[in-house]
């Protein structure tokens, strides 16, 4: 495969370019007849969330009870070293009043000394054991939070990392005013491509893609998994101009991949995908900005698919 440049890498004019494909210039209106978006993916998304937000629920809970008990152990050791000081202190003052068994002071002292010393040593592993846990209740937690941002499937960022993600960009570019750009990637007719050989293959296809798209980006770049065989690909500090070439390369790239089972000698053919386009506009919050994407996307499958446009 053809050696994929980063458009970035270079200075880019200012520009304001033309949808490849269909001509559209940056900035036209929206189709007001744009595809109605299935919620199926929408509903596994909601679905995996809430089972990721009950394990997370449930291990912060668990972490809870492991620091009350490292709590109740050292207010054990506290309350053990101030009863064994008033115990010294009992046996100072007896020994000023002139309390003629010294021995018997000694060997009582003796024995608090044991006690306490005991009862630290059982407090000292009890807490070194609630520590511990508290290790494997963070390194849980920290797995239950990667889990939580990660697409079982793919291995890249899910919807939930994305929608994360694309909020703090946006605040980003509005504060400093960098550029940032939206991708949005689509499939050309993946259910025809799953009814024809099997949803195994059509999760090979979903694999390959995202093995595709991390191999082009860069940096603070995300790609997510948006949701069924649509993916999305946030882009700070770039131009539109250089993410609409970027989206070629992606575009190019996945038109190069060749599918098939070496096992068996069957080839699957090659796959393409639509993208869509645009730049964050100051002021304008993320569902404006992903609507806009997915519109010049919706556009580009209009337009023939296997296509980049943007809006």
């Amino acid at each position: 495969m053809k050696e994929m440049v980063d458009p970035r890498s270079g200075s880019k004019g200012e520009h304001r370019p033309r949808c490849p494909s269909c001509g559209t210039s940056v900035g036209s209106s929206l189709f007001d007849d744009e595809d109605e978006r299935t919620t199926a993916s929408g509903v596994a998304f909601e679905k995996q969330r809430f089972a990721f937000d009950l394990a997370l629920d449930r291990t912060a809970i668990e972490t809870d009870q492991a620091l009350a008990e490292i709590q109740g152990h050292t207010t054990s050791i506290e309350d053990i070293a101030r009863s064994f000081g008033g115990t010294l202190e009992e046996f100072s003052g007896r020994l000023d009043a002139g309390e003629a068994n010294v021995k018997a002071l000694i060997g009582t002292a003796l024995e608090e000394a044991r006690a306490a010393r005991a009862r630290t040593l059982e407090l000292e592993s009890k807490l070194a054991e609630s520590s511990k846990k508290i290790e494997q209740l963070q390194h849980k937690l920290s797995e239950a939070r990667m889990e939580a941002s990660t697409d079982p499937l793919t291995g890249i960022a899910n919807r939930g990392a994305f929608d994360r993600e694309l909020v703090r960009a946006a605040g980003r570019a509005q504060l400093d005013g960098t550029p940032l750009s939206l991708l949005m990637i689509d499939i050309d007719h993946f259910k025809q491509f799953n009814d024809k050989f099997g949803h195994s293959v059509g999760d090979l296809v979903l694999k390959r893609l995202a093995s595709v798209l991390v191999s082009i980006i860069k940096g603070r770049d995300l790609a997510a998994r948006y949701g069924g065989e649509e993916f999305a690909i946030v882009l700070p500090n770039t131009k539109l101009p250089d993410a609409v070439s970027l989206a070629e390369i992606i575009r190019c790239g996945i038109n190069a991949v060749q599918l098939g089972d070496k096992s068996r000698g069957q080839g699957y053919g090659r796959i393409s995908v639509s993208l869509g386009v645009s730049l964050f506009r100051p002021g304008e919050d993320p569902e404006s900005f992903i609507s806009r994407s997915d519109a010049a996307l919706y556009r580009a499958k209009r337009s023939g698919r296997n296509r980049v446009c943007c809006l």
